[in-house]
């Protein structure tokens, strides 16, 4: 597969963009790059080695496939689940950009381990099946208040200094963290994300600058952050009005969001399959909307 183009020709940094690479959707779709994530990744851990990743869409595919996607992923992307071969080992990664502070945020660290193993592991195969995990949040805020770029946890018992060994990792990176402070290898994307500003002279910041560009001026977006804004007010109107949702109730309500977005989407005039791709809609039903 082709290099992403590296786009030099323009500017460090652009007022048109209405939504950054510091929108979680942004992320995430920029992310399913496999060249512009697997850069990440090695920029995150300079001291390993990143033979290849994969995106967790089918976990019983074997082989390292480019996973590149051309189309938007959904309002409900939030992290990024990957299989990553590093130098010597095999591992899991879960990545999420973390823009509002959260109160919780080492129980959500728990959650994705324990849902990135249940996710993997098949019922009834053998603990020592389970591959190295790596939980990652890019911060814009330092949840521990130490100005550290980057808080690393594994489980530890403290009296003995001895390592449990269960190979559960969580980076907690903190990109507010004063610029000196900052390893050299994550300076730019630390900036990109805070300000907006591409370095010029880094070729992968520049690239997702490009692809940052490009995509805000694809009108799906912007139907879908709409569509997203338009669901976040309804889920917080429904909250203040103390309406409770049983969880079956959510499954519909879901789905009815789902319906109502495929709607406005093939009125638009987009192509079934990638409403079906957006929406996680069978294409099936799209086509009886």
């Amino acid at each position: 597969m082709m290099e992403p183009e590296i786009r030099t020709n323009q500017t460090a940094h652009t007022d048109q963009i209405q939504y950054p690479f510091s929108n979680r959707l942004v992320f995430a779709i920029i992310m399913q790059q496999e060249l512009l994530c697997r850069e990440l990744l090695r920029r995150i851990f300079p001291d390993k080695e990143i033979l290849g990743i994969r995106f967790q869409e089918n976990p019983e595919t074997n082989s390292f496939a480019q996973a590149e996607k051309t189309i938007l992923n959904g309002i409900s992307a939030k992290s990024i689940r990957l299989d990553v071969l590093f130098g010597g080992e095999m591992g899991w990664a879960d990545i999420e950009l973390q823009v509002q502070r959260e109160k919780h945020l080492p129980k959500r660290s728990r959650y994705y381990h324990a849902g990135t193993d249940l996710h993997i592991l098949p019922t009834g195969e053998n603990y020592g099946q389970l591959k190295p995990v790596y939980v990652i949040f890019i911060c814009f805020f330092d949840y521990f208040g130490l100005g550290e770029p980057m808080y690393e946890f594994e489980m530890y018992n403290e009296k003995n200094h001895l390592p449990l060994g269960d190979e559960s990792y969580t980076l907690i990176l903190n990109i507010m963290c004063k610029e000196e402070n900052v390893p050299e290898q994550l300076r730019s994307l630390y900036a990109y994300l805070k300000s907006g500003d591409a370095d010029e002279g880094d070729a992968f910041i520049q690239k997702i600058h490009g692809e940052v560009t490009a995509l805000n001026q694809r009108e799906e977006l912007k139907q879908v952050m709409t569509l997203e804004e338009e669901y976040r007010m309804e889920k917080q109107r429904s909250r203040e009005e103390g309406i409770e949702i049983g969880l079956q109730e959510g499954r519909l309500e879901k789905e009815e969001m789902q319906k109502s977005i495929a709607t406005k989407l093939k009125a638009s005039g987009m192509e079934i399959q990638q409403i079906a791709e957006m929406t996680g809609l069978p294409v099936e039903k799209i086509e009886k909307l």
